[in-house]
């Protein structure tokens, strides 16, 4: 089963704050959703920058560097149900001011 994508409309959004990031960030999402992972080995070895967060809130979110680490997509997956809803997109020093503040939800 592929990954179902959910919220792509936080994409869309964040394209229009940002629009340079509009052809990186499509590339991205549609990479994804077009990936069977049977593990996060798998998910890794299509996206080597990917990093696994334990959340507390929320359980595993995957941080996706992506647009040669201009961006990160938080995502929370799900690997067993192919699952994936966008939580947040950020630019890098949004990145890092939320991972600052504790990674909130």
């Amino acid at each position: 089963m592929l990954v179902n994508v959910i919220a792509p409309k936080a994409i869309r959004d964040f394209v229009q704050r940002h629009p340079e990031a509009d052809e990186v960030l499509r590339d991205w999402y549609n990479t994804l959703r077009k990936c069977e992972f049977q593990s996060w080995a798998e998910l890794k070895n299509t996206f080597s920058s990917a990093d696994v967060i334990p959340n507390e809130q929320v359980g595993l979110l995957v941080v996706f560097d992506v647009g040669g680490n201009k961006y990160r997509v938080i995502v929370k997956m799900d690997l067993q149900s192919n699952f994936a809803m966008i939580r947040h997109i950020f630019t890098h020093v949004e990145y890092t001011i939320w991972n600052r503040k504790g990674k909130p939800s």
